[in-house]
């Protein structure tokens, strides 16, 4: 083991790495291990390694060289590694680019569902939903959100779209979010043959037809059926 008094840390700060030496002293001989980790972020996991190297936790010589290379070679992979793109989908749309937006995306077959924040057995079901979502997003499956948040008396664009980006941040909906706002709202109804009430999900073939609908609340069992129907299985 490491003796605590016998170890030293010292940092060279450069524009790009950071070197850290360590004297180590094992069985009366002293020895010396340099490791050179790119700085930048990787600072702090260096700083955090140090206490633990200093309190003894660490085998000495070669382990300690192999434990900091880890963290080197981790580290550069992490720095290197691109950023997942993790913002929500989220437009505020009429009746013409709510065509538009189903018809770009809808390839092999899609769910549409119509909701709201303000809607609580909309929200509740959104779980289920998502995870239909993700278990035929292989298969080509897409499901779409049509918000009705906008249709709130004294809603606004300035205050519905920054609180749908918070909403589907916490709540962590990955599925694309389009907010419908329309002068005529009854043009959407119309148009999907909608009861006005929500939640309401459409299951829509490759060509756009309706092949099934579900008014009301759903679990993922349902959901799944809508989609295989909506894929022509």
């Amino acid at each position: 083991m490491v003796d605590a008094s016998n170890v030293k840390g010292l940092l060279v700060g450069e524009p790009a790495s950071v070197l850290v030496v360590l004297s180590v002293v094992q069985d009366g001989s002293r020895s010396a291990s340099c490791v050179e980790i790119p700085s930048d972020r990787l600072m702090k996991r260096t700083l955090a390694l140090l206490p633990l190297l200093l309190a003894g936790n660490f085998a000495c010589g070669p382990k300690v060289e192999e434990g900091a290379a880890k963290l080197a070679k981790g580290s550069s992979e992490n720095q290197s590694a691109p950023e997942p793109d993790t913002q929500p989908y989220i437009r505020i749309v009429g009746l013409e680019e709510l065509e538009a937006e189903i018809k770009r995306r809808n390839k092999k077959g899609c769910l549409i569902d119509f909701w709201a924040i303000w809607c609580a057995p909309c929200v509740a079901e959104l779980p289920e939903l998502m995870a239909t979502a993700k278990e035929f997003a292989g298969d080509g499956g897409v499901v779409l959100g049509i918000s009705y948040d906008l249709m709130l008396p004294n809603a606004t664009r300035d205050n519905v779209m920054p609180k749908m980006r918070d909403f589907v941040r916490k709540r962590k909906i990955h599925i694309p979010t389009l907010i419908f706002d329309d002068k005529n709202y009854d043009r959407i109804n119309k148009r999907f043959d909608l009861p006005g009430d929500i939640p309401v999900t459409l299951a829509l073939d490759k060509n756009g037809k309706i092949v099934d609908r579900q008014e009301g609340t759903a679990d993922k069992e349902r959901f799944d059926e809508m989609m295989r129907k909506a894929l022509g299985r």
